[in-house]
């Protein structure tokens, strides 16, 4: 028995310090909110003095800077126009021989004449089939491609007749 009210002894001073503490917490929430009877500062208020403590940060930040002098400032000017300059006259220079080049090979393609170069694959088959394939067969047959000059749709294979022509008796 002992041993149970030790036990409930602990619990008790256990809950005791966890009421304390949000005691302790509560209390300093409340301390750092403003107060609710007008004291607080509205938001304009709060603005114009952040504004205010910028610029006073501001000045003191730009009292610090070494500012150049005239010859400095004259000087690195003169650089950076000549370095435009050179890096532009290199590309309006690379952009003046690519499009006479162009110009060049487009006149040169002129005078040849105005048949265009057969680049397809196409080894003289009109029939519209791929036969790149090496086992003979026509993989990219497709039924709907078919020019039938029947209405009715007769398909006629390779060595047969179509009814109403040839061998009638």
């Amino acid at each position: 028995m002992a041993d149970n009210k030790e036990k409930k002894q602990a619990e008790k001073e256990a809950k005791l310090a966890a009421e304390e503490a949000l005691k302790k917490k509560k209390e300093r929430i409340k301390q750092n909110k403003p107060k609710k009877d007008g004291d607080a500062p509205n938001i304009f208020a709060r603005m114009g003095k952040g504004i205010a403590k910028f610029v006073k940060d501001f000045r003191g930040t730009a009292k610090k800077i070494i500012w150049p002098d005239r010859q400095t400032v004259l000087k690195g000017t003169g650089v950076v126009l000549a370095v435009v300059l050179v890096i532009g006259t290199c590309v309006w220079g690379f952009d003046y021989v690519i499009t006479n080049g162009i110009s060049f090979v487009k006149g040169a393609l002129d005078e040849m004449g105005d048949t265009p170069v057969e680049t397809t694959g196409d080894h003289g088959d009109d029939d519209g089939h791929n036969h790149d394939d090496d086992d003979g067969h026509d993989h990219d047959h497709d039924d709907d491609d078919h020019d039938d000059d029947d209405a009715d749709g007769d398909e006629t294979l390779p060595g047969e007749t179509a009814p109403g022509e040839g061998n009638e008796e």
